[in-house]
């Protein structure tokens, strides 16, 4: 039973137990949280000891100077981090439960649950695709295809260079200009499958 539970990844073992609607049930008792897979403590201290220690503690103080602490600010507090890092490193989410007195292990079964949180570095260029009802019937999901096409990458994914990461919005505010899609924060109004060609051509 032991080694079966350690061959399953935290994140898959948390959204299991959410989906499942148990995880509140078990997430006090000790005996089986000393079952869940587990970062290795030695793991936590090659980064306590790395060089980016000073850097990242110094940037998530800043952070913690604008709460309190307390559990009820863990979804703000992990937004803000993200937005700040581009991504939640595992290193993070570790300190915000320390801040926030949240077990780590809730904390894992939060960020998997919500899609709006990352676990990758996005890319230099963050390309995002309006899927709102203007878009949409416009033709969004024909740009979406031929982005993925251009990128070789799918929604949600980074390439592998880090040059261009591709997410999807349920709006982005600008539907006299549909379909559109936005790029570092800059709006490409009046998209089609052509246009897109022509942007992402090498």
């Amino acid at each position: 039973m032991v080694c079966r539970t350690r061959l399953i990844s935290s994140k898959n073992f948390f959204s299991i137990l959410t989906l499942h609607g148990i995880l509140e049930q078990v997430i006090n008792d000790r005996t089986f949280l000393n079952l869940i897979p587990v970062r290795p403590e030695g793991a936590i201290k090659n980064w306590l000891l790395s060089g980016k220690r000073d850097v990242v503690e110094e940037r998530l103080k800043t952070i913690f100077l604008s709460y309190h602490g307390k559990r009820d600010e863990l979804i703000p507090i992990l937004q803000q981090v993200q937005e700040e890092f581009g991504y939640l490193p595992e290193q993070t989410m570790l300190e915000v439960a320390r801040f926030t007195g949240v077990p780590e292990s809730r904390v894992y079964a939060v960020t998997t649950f919500y899609t709006q949180f990352r676990f990758t570095p996005i890319g230099r260029n963050h390309v995002i695709v309006c899927r709102g009802t203007s878009c949409h019937v416009r033709g969004a999901p024909r740009i979406l295809e031929e982005i993925e096409k251009q990128l070789g990458i799918k929604e949600g994914e980074t390439t592998s260079d880090r040059e261009y990461s591709l997410e999807t919005v349920a709006c982005i505010g600008a539907c006299g200009l549909s379909p559109c899609i936005m790029i570092n924060k800059k709006v490409k109004a009046k998209m089609t499958p052509k246009r897109v060609a022509e942007l992402f051509k090498v």
